[in-house]
């Protein structure tokens, strides 16, 4: 009798540790996750900058305006800070300057800056 006693005080003292337990997994699996989808968004964000900063580059090289190439080919959801390009007699260079997009609006992760120098091709 004592033993089903003991049983029955314990059992009533772990009740609920496995809602606890669950809602401690389930707030770290929610954190990693968002993590993981801002981490991609900042990957696509410095992937199209990238890309439109070379692209920009060559169009300079060739004579053509490649600030404006660069402004017509990223998407609105990237916020642009700063596009310049110049070139000499021997190169072209584009700089571009961008904040990073964030998840939460309340975020802020910075900016980042691609730069471009691409050979003048007269």
């Amino acid at each position: 009798m004592r033993k089903s006693i003991k049983s029955a005080t314990r059992k009533s003292r772990e009740r609920g540790a496995s809602s606890l337990e669950f809602v401690g997994t389930f707030i770290g699996l929610l954190l990693a996750t968002l993590v993981v989808i801002q981490l991609g968004i900042a990957g696509w964000a410095i992937m199209h900058v990238t890309d439109a900063t070379r692209d920009g580059a060559r169009l300079t090289a060739i004579g053509h305006n490649g600030e404006l190439f660069i402004s017509s080919r990223l998407p609105n959801s990237i916020a642009i800070t700063r596009i310049e390009c110049s070139s000499n007699t021997t190169e072209a260079r584009c700089v571009v300057r961008a904040k990073v997009p964030s998840l939460l609006p309340q975020v802020s992760f910075g900016e980042f800056t691609r730069t471009v120098t691409m050979p003048q091709l007269h």
